[in-house]
This record gives C-alpha cells, structure tokens and sequence, in this order.
C-alpha cells in the first residue's frame, strides 16, 4: 500500500528535530537491519541542540549509511553512529554533526570521489542501485549541510553528516536535554 505524504508529512517541510532523540529512536530498526554479527554502538553527545531537517529524509540517510556499512562489513563487525557539534573556524556558526564509522573494507581515493554519483555502485549486480548515498548528499545539501567521507581500503569508513542548528528554535543556545 503507497499513499503520498501529506504537506509537512515529509520530504518538503523541515522541522526542528533533536538528532539524538532521531537516532536512539532508530536503535532497535538499525540493530535489526544490520543482523546479530554486526555490533551497534550509538553515542549521543550532551548537547542536545536541535537541527531544522526532514526527519524522514534524516531517517532515510541514517538507514542507507548503515546498510552500505553493513555491506561492506561482509555482514559481520563493529557500526558506530555518535553525535556531536562544532564551531565552524571563522564564522563561529555551530554545526550539529553525525558521524557513522564501520569496520569494513574501506574505499579507495577515486571510489570516494564517486560515491555521490547517482546509480554508482560497487555492489555485484542486482545487490544495489546506486542511489543509497546520492540520496544522503542530496538530503544534506538540501538541509543546508555537508557531508565528507574519510576511509582507506582495509581500514572501515566513516561518514560524517554536518547539518546546521536550529537557530531560530534556541532561546540563550540553551540545549535540550530529554
């Protein structure tokens, strides 16, 4: 059954969203979706401050990073997703980062530059379509954010999604606990 989301529904209405909230609620899905031989790790930073994004959009990204993650583990090691923020040098705008890190095969330099392509894939064909990871730059982008990529072939990846803070929602940058 497919019914089209309604106005502020999803994928056109982005809204203040507490990431850790977002993320511990996705713990149990994530652990199912990455089976018993992979081992979740999910560190919530303290500063809870909200985001503006589409929650479902996020959601989406957070899952399509965890299935390529456990891809490239080969079903079985470690997938850590841990939040945190930083003060960008220079303008001292404060960007509210996720970053999900794998154990897995790594990438080389040039599949790193085109991991973002649309319909790029490494996977066996039938195993992928491409469009995971051209849909998380997509979201981030359009989130106003960033997205990098550090990994070395054998030595896992790590993703790290930087989306701006909910400044309009911050009375004092007091942030949210809960």
């Amino acid at each position: 059954w497919w019914r089209r989301s309604s106005p502020g529904e999803s994928g056109d209405a982005p809204r203040r969203v507490d990431r850790n909230r977002l993320v511990g609620s996705m713990s149990e899905l994530l652990a199912r979706t990455l089976g018993e031989a992979v081992m979740l790790e999910v560190s919530l930073a303290e500063d809870a401050w909200p985001l503006r994004a589409d929650p479902v959009q996020l959601e989406s990204a957070i899952l399509n990073l965890a299935v390529n993650a456990r891809d490239a583990m080969n079903g079985s090691g470690r997938l850590d997703i841990a939040t945190s923020r930083q003060s960008c040098p220079g303008t001292g705008d404060i960007q509210l980062l996720m970053t999900v890190t794998d154990t897995g095969h790594g990438m080389s330099a040039e599949v790193i530059e085109r991991v973002f392509d649309p319909f790029f894939t490494t996977k066996a064909a039938g195993r992928g379509t491409g469009l995971g990871m051209s849909q998380v730059f997509a979201f981030v982008r359009s989130s106003g954010g960033e997205v990098s990529i550090a990994s070395q072939p054998g030595q896992g990846t790590g993703v790290t999604i930087a989306l701006p803070m909910a400044i309009a929602d911050v009375a004092g940058l007091v942030p949210e606990h809960g």
